[in-house]
């Protein structure tokens, strides 16, 4: 399983790779054609079709992960997936139509301007092209071709970046300009999808009702479930809309978009990792290369924080304009948010035992607490509050899921070891949080080895035993 495991990772590494570089390349022009409230105003948008997307077609293509793997027929398997894509479609075209009816309430309320009555209803073809694509990029998942997942995201980011310089740079920058450009990027990449989808014979023009049922009642308890993640997520935004402004939005996003690498990282690892666990979890072996993995994970999600906390100066003064100068305080707290939030994956208890109302409970009680923490720590401290918040209750949520997860699926995992690497983060966290440099060669170089030799020790508080078991096979 861990050898799998790491021959997944890689080649979706490679590809995730390529897109985030691909990414950091937008920032500078983002942060140089648009002002920060131009920016939160996308940022909303976007936070409206992530939730939209979680919520609209009912989870259902997790379902197809799930049952996919107990069907032997093809079959049966291409109409698993057709029923799931239709039943999407579906579901997309009655949102849009819910949409088009109550604009201006929509823009009223959640854009907070009624002038921004147009931008709502780019929502509607958004929401096809970003759906369409997400649902075959992940069949490409479960169906354990990371290859072709690995082309699409390629194709997503490559054409992200031509299309976001043609509309900002080629022509005059605007929140539209840059919506146009994200829907351009889909459409291109949707077209890719569907011909890989075809050559592969991964769906047809089948639909099943009997499948579609026994689907929803594995996905339905998983949509209040995604609901509470995404208000985990990205209540902060929310809050910071109304309790601040779109200009605050604008600078906590970029600081976010900054410290997703570490999510991009740590999906690198999903990605691979939970086809294999739904594939293996019976085996005796598994729980302990869960435990293996589980320190290779947190090995390089760590590793990541580090290099991104430290050079969070070079990397401001590089990519990002004077105008998002505000967010370069609040990148590290968010860093270490972001990588604990996504350890959810490393304890698979009640998805294995199928007790995903459970799943809901717990990512709801995380939502209730980032909302209260939210509240009273914006209200006090202001915008750093936020990411103090969202730090705090990621910590809260990830403990309780753990001790939860372990009751049903019991992974012996190093605690002691774990400890000590995230002790070590937080306090290099906490000496650049607080004391502030000067960009200078020398001061570059001292960062360079400072994090060589920091990972390197980390690397072998976490590793050290899978290092050595490694040897001794090659041996």
């Amino acid at each position: 399983m861990i050898r799998d495991f790491l021959k997944n990772s890689a080649i979706y590494g490679i590809g995730k790779l390529f897109v985030v570089l691909l990414g950091f390349l937008t920032i500078p022009i983002i942060t140089r054609t648009l002002s920060p409230h131009d920016y939160g105003v996308f940022e909303l948008l976007n936070l409206c079709l992530i939730l939209l997307n979680l919520s609209v077609a009912m989870e259902v293509s997790q379902a197809v992960a799930r049952y996919i793997v107990d069907t032997k027929s093809k079959d049966e398997r291409r109409e698993f997936v057709s029923t799931a894509y239709f039943f999407s479609l579906f579901s997309y075209v009655i949102f849009s139509l819910i949409l088009y009816v109550f604009k201006d309430t929509f823009a009223e309320f959640v854009l907070n301007d009624l002038s921004y009555v147009s931008l709502s209803l780019y929502l509607i073809p958004w929401i096809f092209l970003h759906g369409s694509t997400t649902f075959i990029s992940n069949q490409f998942r479960w169906e354990n071709k990371p290859t072709l997942h690995l082309v699409i995201q390629a194709c997503m980011g490559i054409s992200l970046l031509g299309s976001v310089s043609l509309f900002l740079i080629g022509m005059q920058p605007s929140i539209e300009s840059l919506i146009h450009a994200y829907l351009l990027s889909q459409a291109v990449t949707l077209l890719l999808g569907f011909s890989l989808v075809y050559r592969h014979k991964i769906m047809g023009f089948l639909f099943s009702m009997n499948k579609l049922k026994l689907m929803l009642l594995f996905s339905l308890p998983l949509v209040p479930s995604s609901l509470a993640v995404f208000g985990q997520s990205y209540i902060d935004r929310v809050m910071i809309t109304h309790m601040l402004d779109h200009d605050a939005l604008g600078l906590y996003s970029l600081a976010f978009k900054i410290a997703s690498i570490v999510a991009v990282l740590a999906g690198v690892f999903q990605l691979s990792l939970v086809p294999l666990i739904y594939k293996n979890h019976k085996a005796e072996r598994t729980a302990n290369d869960l435990r293996d993995i589980a320190n290779i994970y947190l090995f390089f999600v760590l590793c990541a924080i580090l290099a991104l906390v430290i050079f969070t100066d070079e990397i401001f003064y590089i990519f990002v304009g004077n105008d998002f100068a505000g967010a370069r305080s609040i990148v590290p707290v968010l860093l270490l948010s972001v990588g604990i939030q996504n350890v959810y994956a490393l304890s698979p208890g009640l998805a294995i035992a199928k007790k995903t109302h459970y799943i809901a409970l717990i990512n709801a009680l995380g939502m209730v607490i980032n909302f209260v923490l939210n509240y009273l720590f914006i209200m006090r401290f202001g915008l750093i509050g936020a990411a103090y918040a969202t730090l705090l209750s990621a910590i809260i949520t990830c403990a309780t899921n753990i001790v939860i997860n372990q009751k049903h699926y019991y992974v012996p995992y190093h605690y002691g070891a774990i400890s000590i690497a995230m002790s070590i983060t937080v306090a290099c966290i906490a000496i650049v949080q607080f004391v502030q440099f000067d960009l200078s060669i020398t001061l570059l170089i001292g960062k360079i080895l400072a994090t060589t030799m920091i990972t390197a020790l980390i690397g072998y508080i976490l590793c050290h035993s899978q290092i050595r078991t490694l040897l001794k096979t090659r041996l």
